[in-house]
């Protein structure tokens, strides 16, 4: 097999890799373990850093390969796909670990049926906008009664938090 078409099977197995670590994280984040069991979602969360590490590994010999003036054109076009691969990794990474998950037990105090949005207080008593379903908004009521909500919160960025459960 000829280098050009090892590369671009390698790459094919990491994107699969990648899109089966996507699709079950999305399930797991609802607690949808019927489809991927919960040990399969736990042996997943390794992929990332596997990717990452494949990666540089690869990225490195490449670039003492060219250091040592072995390499051919090919060699360096593809390291340089392989660095926008681990930039994109890392920041994937990086996005993912800034995450955290909040449970509080609180009222909703508005719905935003247009917009998808509900206001609820927060431990400190702060009110936080979360993003939230349309069926989980038909089923809320905003006269006091109280739920656990559990929300995720990146602390990193301002973007709008997201309901992973009501109860």
């Amino acid at each position: 097999m000829e280098k050009r078409n090892k590369r671009a099977v390698i790459l094919l197995c990491g994107v699969c890799l990648w899109i089966f670590y996507v699709f079950q994280e999305e399930l797991a984040r609802y607690g949808l373990y019927t489809i991927i069991s919960y040990n399969m979602h736990e042996l997943a969360s390794v992929i990332p850093f596997l990717c990452m590490g494949t990666a540089v590994i690869w990225c490195g010999y490449l670039l003492v390969k060219a250091v040592k003036g072995k390499s051919d054109r090919q060699d360096k076009v593809f390291a340089g796909i392989l660095l926008a691969v681990i930039f994109l990794l890392g920041y994937s990474i990086y996005q993912e670990t800034a995450a955290v998950s909040i449970t509080v037990v609180s009222s909703v105090e508005s719905v935003d049926m247009q917009e998808g949005k509900l206001v609820i207080k927060d431990d400190d008593g702060e009110k936080v906008t979360l993003e939230s379903p349309e069926l989980v908004n038909g089923m809320i009521e905003t006269d006091g009664t109280e739920y656990l909500i559990t929300y995720e919160w990146n602390g990193k960025t301002s973007e709008l938090q997201g309901i992973s459960l009501i109860e």
